[in-house]
């Protein structure tokens, strides 16, 4: 935690399996049975929008730019999406526009697996205007929050494994 009254941060690490790719996820068994992991698609940006109580279009993909005329060019939005939730994450946790391009600059050339000839000002400007609504905490420094919710949301789930369906098999 980085505050004196546990409003930010306190995300849950150590799993080996947080660090794993999907292909070796796959592979995870509990007493020899197989697992599977959901996918809460675009959960960085709906926990912004739940957050600050504010509504969202579930019709489309949250990532899918299209409709604020992105021009994707030869890229298709799949192909772009994992580079956009970097942007997210790296958009919420900095502190300025100027820190954010850097930071998202120095990814796209460190991870030869994201595109790496796309204009990143035209696409952040194009995500900015899609998810207007939470525009007003990209560079602010919000990644403390959204750890502390995503680690509430880790203890509601352990907690109910751990006590709801063990006083329901009793």
């Amino acid at each position: 935690f980085n505050d004196d009254k546990f409003q930010t941060n306190g995300r849950l690490y150590g799993g080996f399996w947080q660090q794993l790719n999907s292909k070796w996820r796959r592979k995870i068994a509990i007493n020899g049975k197989a697992t599977s992991e959901v996918d809460f698609s675009s959960m960085g940006i709906n926990t912004l929008y739940d957050k600050f109580e504010l509504p969202k279009d579930l019709s489309t993909d949250q990532y899918d730019l299209s409709s604020v005329g992105y021009d994707y060019g030869k890229y298709s939005y799949k192909d772009i999406r994992p580079l956009l939730k970097y942007c997210l994450m790296i958009m919420v946790n900095s502190k300025s526009k100027e820190q954010s391009y850097k930071a998202i600059l120095d990814k796209v050339r460190k991870d030869d697996e994201l595109p790496q000839d796309v204009n990143l000002k035209e696409l952040i400007e194009a995500f900015t205007k899609k998810h207007e609504p939470i525009s007003q905490y990209f560079y602010q420094s919000m990644g403390g929050i959204q750890y502390r919710m995503d680690s509430e949301i880790c203890c509601k789930i352990i907690s109910f494994f751990l006590y709801e369906i063990k006083v329901q098999s009793k």
